[in-house]
């Protein structure tokens, strides 16, 4: 794992709620403080890793985005479980990520970017039950309200199932997520929907970090 950081840099950007519910006030510009970035390599037998972020971060103004890549996952049927990752901030000062399963060696780019000023960020983990096509989560409310046309989702998802002659491959659309913001009179409603949801005995649970 190596990190290191950036220190004060300017955003301008129309709006701006990521992780879950980063969002600009008035000025419309965004600070960022620093950034935080590594990567974690994970073995064959590597589930989970925690990895230190190189710093102290206030969370509710951090959030977190990764990329990730794993050895050959077709032959051996090994699938999406494999190198699907969620990734949540814990505390101020560490990064995890899990996937569903460890049969090949994998690797998660991963960053943690602090803003200054003009963000605010709520974050959770949630799962979408075989068979379960979306689930609405009601956001704690924060004052002033959030704006949703000045924010922006962002998911991560890991899941067990894939990787056997049922499901490897064949449902590889099960695996992706459409997150949307929407208001419900005064409440803030994040909307998490997949296109088809298999129930069978070879499916489990969609696990999200938002």
């Amino acid at each position: 794992m190596r990190h290191n950081r950036i220190h004060t840099k300017f955003l301008t950007i129309m709006g701006l709620l990521i992780a879950l519910n980063v969002f600009a006030p008035a000025a419309e510009a965004v600070q960022v403080k620093k950034v935080y970035r590594g990567i974690a390599n994970f073995s064959a037998w590597d589930l989970q890793k925690t990895e230190p972020i190189g710093g102290v971060v206030d969370p509710a103004k951090s959030l977190v985005l990764i990329s990730s890549a794993a050895a050959n996952t077709t032959n051996n049927r090994y699938g999406e479980r494999n190198f699907l990752f969620t990734a949540e901030l814990l505390g101020n000062d560490k990064i995890k990520m899990d996937r569903g399963a460890s049969h090949v060696e994998a690797s998660v780019a991963w960053q943690v970017m602090e803003f200054a000023d003009g963000v605010r960020v709520q974050r959770g983990v949630v799962s979408l039950d075989k068979g379960m096509l979306s689930k609405s989560i009601t956001l704690p409310p924060l004052s002033p309200a959030v704006e949703i046309e000045k924010s922006v989702p962002i998911v991560t998802v890991n899941t067990l199932t894939g990787g056997n002659s049922a499901t490897s491959f064949v449902r590889t659309h099960e695996f992706f997520v459409d997150a949307s913001l929407s208001q419900s009179g005064t409440s803030t409603v994040l909307t998490l929907k997949r296109g088809k949801a298999s129930a069978t005995a070879n499916d489990q649970p969609l696990n999200l970090a938002w």
